[in-house]
């Protein structure tokens, strides 16, 4: 559900007792080349950032992971995707200085995405700026995004929520 959520396609469900389950993908149809022999090129929407700001994403569920990462990459910015916390501290140690942490707040085997933003802010020696998204709605966990300072997003999160945060935090308010 979060992924088709995040894609943008609508999902169905029909069951019947003893008889199976079907499961209804829609999708938006690709648009046609254009007749004037521009076959095979595809109009792209400016991307959202007209800098392309790095920006670290840690989620652990495959699929989620990967869509973020093309959904980011596609509005402009520079991705760099880890499925655990040492995964990104590899991948700031190996260079890649994010200017924004996008991070799952309850990562795989119990370890805590806020946990993880502490080590990476300590690697890089600075208060990175962050991004916590989770499907926990529970006061505990909106408690501990507040004191981390950090702004905590539900899944599955509404695009137009999820570029308006990301403006916010990597551009700053626009007058």
């Amino acid at each position: 559900r979060r992924l088709v959520d995040l894609l943008g396609i609508a999902l169905s469900v029909e069951s019947t007792p003893g008889a199976g389950t079907r499961f209804r993908l829609t999708m938006p149809r690709a648009a046609l080349p254009a007749a004037n022999g521009e076959a095979g090129r595809r109009r792209r929407r400016a991307p959202a950032f007209a800098v392309a700001h790095r920006v670290l994403l840690l989620e652990d569920d495959p699929g989620l992971r990967q869509a973020s990462r093309r959904w980011l990459a596609a509005r402009g910015l520079d991705v760099a995707a880890a499925a655990t916390g040492a995964e990104a501290l590899r991948l700031a140690s190996d260079g890649f200085a994010p200017d924004l942490v996008v991070c799952d707040l309850h990562l795989a085997d119990g370890e805590n995405g806020v946990d993880a933003l502490q080590r990476l802010r300590a690697a890089a020696g600075r208060d990175l700026p962050a991004l916590l998204l989770s499907g926990d709605s529970s006061e505990a966990a909106r408690a501990l995004a507040r004191v981390e300072g950090v702004r905590m997003l539900l899944k599955p999160v509404d695009p137009d929520e999820l570029l308006a945060e990301l403006r916010r935090l990597l551009e700053g308010p626009r007058l």
